[in-house]
């Protein structure tokens, strides 16, 4: 499944993919790949789930390469002495190749641009080989181009097997690559099923507050 997360500003969208890792406060029941993220160890759920924020500062990534950063992906299968060994740095390598980046292996990622950090950080993800990626805007500073070499990085993972979550504002880019979505709006779930049938012009104008003319002329079917 690769599933669209849409809604406008403010909807709840961050506040809905963080409590589904046990990030922020939440109450009821929740399961996550078969264990509760709120009380389960930390490196136990990343094992079971990737996640990429919204965050891109290259400060975070002083002195550390591209291929460095990725390696960080690999944090919950390291052993005791927390040493990536051959296959960590095979997986890594893999990671970056699938963004494009794999030639920036050794660049300094703090002096990337903040599109090829954004790509670098959904490498991480990428190297960690959870089941399910969590992803927080994934193609936030990115240009067309990579924003299809971003989603489908993602989308090769859902297709080999895995699951994806992404939050996206682009309602065309949410169509092509999403098998379903999830609208939001006011932190309360308007609506969800398969992607050509909820990303609508009728379904989207009362969400986003706009005539479903304007929505077409964003390329935006009136209905499926």
């Amino acid at each position: 499944m690769r599933l669209a997360v849409l809604g406008p500003n403010g909807a709840g969208k961050s506040t809905l993919v963080r409590a589904a890792l046990g990030l922020v406060p939440s109450s009821g029941a929740l399961t996550l790949a078969g264990v509760d993220p709120r009380t389960a160890p930390r490196r136990e759920v990343a094992r079971r789930a990737g996640y990429l924020g919204q965050e891109a500062d290259g400060a975070a990534l002083e002195g550390l390469s591209a291929l460095e950063v990725v390696l960080l992906g690999r944090t919950p299968h390291l052993g005791a002495f927390g040493v990536p060994g051959p296959n960590d740095v095979a997986a890594a390598t893999a990671a970056l190749d699938a963004v494009g980046l794999v030639a920036f292996a050794d660049r300094d990622a703090s002096r990337l641009s903040g599109g090829e950090r954004r790509l670098v950080l959904l490498a991480r993800v990428l190297a960690q080989q959870a089941a399910l990626l969590v992803l927080d805007e994934p193609t936030a500073f990115l240009d067309l181009r990579h924003h299809h070499v971003a989603l489908e990085a993602v989308k090769a993972h859902a297709q080999a097997g895995g699951a994806a979550l992404a939050v996206l504002h682009e309602v065309s880019q949410a169509r092509a690559w999403a098998t379903h979505a999830l609208l939001l709006k006011d932190g309360a779930v308007a609506a969800f099923g398969a992607a050509a049938e909820v990303l609508t012009a009728q379904a989207l104008a009362p969400l986003y507050g706009v005539p479903p003319e304007v929505l077409g002329l964003h390329g935006v079917p009136e209905s499926r």
